[in-house]
């Protein structure tokens, strides 16, 4: 009663009201409450009846009407969270893909993706396809040709020397099956060293290592200097001996020997030396 009067007071509701003898009086008696005796009667009539069960059943749950209009929010409420979708997630692990993958073109490689071409372009349809898993498992051709468009914009906006269409159309189409890559293959197959992960914000253990070693050396005021000439004479030697390679194989070839080297150190020195 007490959360009854609370919701329809606004409206002139009676607090008094809250005390039953004050609403159920007997049929028969006499109300003498405002200085006139009033007989009470009890009236009848032909409509159906119904129990308390069903009239619980028509009516709204007054508690969550009281908490609605006072804006009273539980404890449980205030803790609870909505489940992440599994679709919803791997939504949008998909799209985060596409993105890195237009930051390893533009950013790492610098537009020169010369050998990965094919593979980014299969990546990007494929993680497109994976956003979107009901209407590739259901055949959608309009999917194939979103997919497509994606691709071959992909390969006039971020590569220097873009694919021939025809190449586009003909490498990077996949019906069959959503690949789901795990990260460390991802780095294997694209060449991404330990610079290029830090630069992604790809977290595999390795990367973290890598960056918490810099920045504890930069903490200490250290100095790489002695390792960057080291690392420079070998990209030198590596450029020298084999000319006619690319920035990424050149890179290979060092961090082979040395350990560690990325492609765009490699292409600071060729730009450095003339080569």
């Amino acid at each position: 009663m007490k959360i009854l009067f609370e919701i329809f007071k606004e409206f002139g509701a009676d607090s008094k009201s809250l005390d039953a003898a004050h609403v159920f009086r007997t049929p028969g008696t006499i109300n003498g409450k405002n200085g006139a005796e009033k007989e009470v009667y009890a009236l009848f009539n032909s409509l159906p009846g119904y129990t308390l069960q069903e009239m619980q059943q028509g009516l709204p749950n007054l508690w969550d009407v009281y908490k609605k209009d006072q804006k009273i929010v539980t404890r449980t409420e205030k803790k609870s969270v909505a489940p992440v979708h599994p679709l919803i997630k791997g939504q949008n692990l998909s799209a985060d893909r596409l993105k890195d993958l237009k930051t390893i073109a533009r950013d790492i490689y610098k537009g020169d993706c010369e050998g990965i071409r094919e593979l980014l372009l299969f990546l990007t349809r494929n993680y497109y396809h994976s956003m979107h898993a009901a209407r590739f498992r259901a055949g959608d051709p309009l999917l194939f040709e979103e997919s497509q468009t994606l691709a071959l914009q992909f390969n006039e906006k971020y590569f220097k020397d873009p694919l021939p269409e025809a190449e586009v159309l003909k490498h990077t189409l996949n019906t069959k099956k959503l690949y789901r890559y795990k990260q460390a293959t991802l780095n294997d197959l694209l060449m991404l060293d330990l610079d290029d992960q830090i630069k992604l914000n790809i977290k595999t253990e390795e990367a973290v290592k890598h960056k918490n070693k810099i920045r504890l050396r930069k903490a200490r005021g250290g100095s790489t200097s002695g390792k960057r000439a080291e690392t420079r004479a070998a990209i030198v030697e590596a450029i020298t001996a084999n000319p006619g390679l690319y920035d990424h194989e050149i890179a290979a070839i060092v961090k082979a020997n040395i350990g560690k080297c990325s492609k765009n150190t490699v292409k600071t020195v060729r730009a450095e030396i003339g080569k």
